[in-house]
């Protein structure tokens, strides 16, 4: 169809017009339940969040009520990052709601969706700065490396790799490059995340620039210019500016960090945003620019929500000191 043709090709916000369309205009409920949840998936892809939410509110609904319950349980798990990014909600309830999700994907031995629920929670953990809650992960995520799929499986070791790096860098190194291997048939969006993943593992321990991680590198940049995933393709501009930034190569990271600040524009993406003035002020601090830098670590200050990291201020009084 135009939609998934346009989906495939990256123009989601194009993508979105389709499935709307077919959501006002078609009476099959199934094909209506399936249009909504294209819909509200190229929405939330496209960080358009305040749109996204009660789109994906309703698609879980009328998937299940047509008895998609798998297709359901990805929307109520993109539903929950989107509730995280509209910053009302305590991060605690809204991982109380991602519990609820897991148990029922476990009960219907939906293993993909017990990762994708356990690779969020990770994330909202980090978040909350509950780095035992995230080293607490580590069994659930073996049980899906267990008796899940590949995708499953895949989704699971991008999340071992990032709990456990703190602790054991290179166990993550082999975690996040088994991830890799495991999304060579899956699709492009999921192969541009578990390359994101890999290279921020990379970057940690000062691999990324090694001449046998570069193939990769290319893979990721031709990946992320023709993805849909908004969020994903930030990622990859704005840690290959952090990576340039820490190597030496200033004017090389602020082409990457105007690349990452087009890409936002107007959407729903607030700790991006934090990470990307930060970035700008310490690039700035770099060159001696403290206006500059003032400004960036000023504007990092001024993002509110209640799923804001404690340590945002942390970063913001450092920068302005």
């Amino acid at each position: 169809t135009a939609a998934k043709r346009a989906l495939d090709s990256g123009a989601v916000a194009e993508a979105a017009h389709f499935y709307d369309l077919v959501v006002r205009n078609e009476s099959d409920e199934r094909r209506r339940a399936d249009a909504a949840a294209q819909l509200a998936t190229a929405l939330h892809m496209n960080r358009d969040i305040k749109r996204a939410n009660p789109a994906l509110e309703l698609a879980s609904a009328r998937l299940r009520a047509v008895g998609m319950l798998e297709r359901a349980r990805r929307m109520d798990i993109r539903r929950v990052e989107g509730i995280v990014e509209a910053g009302d909600t305590p991060v605690r309830e809204v991982i109380e709601r991602l519990g609820t999700i897991k148990q029922e994907a476990r009960d219907a031995e939906d293993w993909e969706a017990v990762a994708l629920a356990l690779d969020v929670e990770l994330q909202l953990l980090q978040l909350g700065e509950d780095f035992d809650g995230v080293r607490n992960l580590e069994q659930e995520f073996l049980e899906v490396t267990e008796a899940g799929s590949r995708s499953a499986k895949a989704i699971a070791h991008l999340g071992m790799a990032v709990g456990i790096l703190p602790d054991d860098p290179t166990m993550a190194v082999q975690l996040a490059r088994e991830a890799v291997r495991l999304t060579d048939a899956i699709s492009v969006d999921r192969r541009l995340k578990a390359l994101n993943r890999l290279l921020i593992v990379f970057y940690h321990q000062g691999l990324l620039h090694r001449p046998e991680n570069q193939a990769l590198i290319s893979e990721a940049q031709t990946l992320a210019e023709g993805s849909g995933d908004l969020l994903q393709r930030f990622s990859f501009e704005s840690n290959m500016g952090a990576a340039a930034m820490d190597g030496g190569e200033p004017d090389r990271a602020e082409a990457q960090f105007a690349k990452a600040r087009r890409l936002l524009g107007s959407a729903d993406m607030t700790f991006p945003r934090i990470n990307l003035a930060c970035n700008a002020g310490e690039l700035a601090l770099e060159r001696g620019d403290f206006e500059d830098a003032e400004t960036a670590f000023e504007e990092a200050g001024t993002y509110l929500g209640l799923a804001i990291p404690k340590y945002t201020s942390d970063f913001v009084n450092a920068g302005l000191g």
